[in-house]
């Protein structure tokens, strides 16, 4: 199987600052786990597609979230997930949670309570056999 490097559709764009209020807590409260279902509407595409959904995080709201990382190796970073999709169907949700790897931080579930913006995309890919 080879997949080249296809054109990004974008998934979710939610930009409201109080967006992850549910990582606020009080000290004798369970931390809350994060989970986020990413999908695509059918209008999108009809079809299933191949590719990598990311998640970006963002604490800085003056740009879109993907548009933070480039150049940015630091772990002062902007933090992103990634999962592969392959067959993905319209409305099929793809699931970001403490299990999936991120940079700079490793998983969901090390993000401080806090503000943020968060965008999802896949980068498509098309796949050859």
């Amino acid at each position: 199987m080879l997949r080249t490097a296809g054109h990004v559709l974008l998934l979710l764009l939610l930009t409201n600052p109080t967006l992850l209020p549910l990582l606020a807590r009080s000290p004798k409260q369970q931390p809350k786990v994060l989970r986020f279902e990413i999908s695509f509407a059918r209008e999108l595409s009809a079809e299933p597609l191949d590719g990598r959904v990311l998640l970006m995080i963002s604490t800085d709201g003056k740009r879109e979230p993907r548009l933070q990382f480039f150049g940015e190796r630091t772990l002062e970073a902007q933090q992103i997930f990634g999962v592969d999709a392959y067959g993905l169907q319209p409305e099929q949700a793809t699931i970001v949670d403490g299990s999936v790897l991120g940079f700079p931080m490793k998983s969901l579930d090390e993000i401080h309570p806090g503000d943020y913006f968060v965008q999802a995309l896949l980068n498509r890919y098309t796949t050859f056999h």
